[in-house]
Parts: structure tokens; C-alpha cells; sequence
């Protein structure tokens, strides 16, 4: 498991950085906060692999849930939380987390 979350983040790491030298595009959700063309590919990437590697697990993904597309985890015993940060001089991070619930 630790491979996937490793390759998926090292791809998603160099994408941001790629798009961080470019210059990235900045955008607004609908509660004003700002998404990236960075936070946007990085969680794509981290999405793929994810879904690839464990289909049976729902992902709860930032950028997804602003867009209106929030999985059902209810009843779930595990989920995935993606959720992007943006660290100073940096358009974006993308942080991957496990979820349990009690």
C-alpha cells in the first residue's frame, strides 16, 4: 500500500512543482477560496492511482467535493481524504490520508 501512496505522490508532487515553474492558474470555488491548475492535476493523479489500486475504496477528494461529486462513506469502514494545501512559495500541496471510522 505504502508503494501506490508513494508513487502517486511523487507524480502528483512533480506535476505541482511543474506547474508552480510555469506559473499556475488561480480560480475560485464557490465559498471564495482559491484552486490551482496545480491542486486540480495533483489530485487527478492521486484519484487515478487510488482508483486503480483500490477500486472498493471511496475517496473523499477536495477538489471533487467543491465540484459537487461527494462519495457515499456512510457505513463505510475505510475512505481516502485528499485534501490540497497550500504551503508559502508553493501553489500547492496535496496531502493523501486514511479514514476510519469508529
Amino acid at each position: 500500500m505504502l508503494d501506490i501512496l508513494e508513487k502517486a505522490a511523487l507524480e502528483a508532487g512533480k506535476a505541482i512543482l511543474d506547474i508552480y515553474h510555469a506559473g499556475p492558474d488561480v480560480t475560485y470555488k464557490a465559498d471564495c477560496s482559491p484552486v490551482t491548475d496545480a491542486d486540480n492535476r495533483a489530485e487527478d493523479i492521486i484519484l487515478r492511482d487510488l482508483a486503480m489500486a483500490f477500486p472498493d475504496i471511496p475517496v473523499v477528494a477536495e477538489e471533487q467535493v467543491a465540484a459537487g461529486h461527494i462519495p457515499d462513506i456512510e457505513n463505510r469502514p475505510f475512505s481516502w481524504s485528499i485534501r490540497s494545501t497550500a504551503p508559502r512559495n508553493l501553489s500547492a500541496a496535496t496531502m493523501i490520508s486514511p479514514s476510519t471510522l469508529p
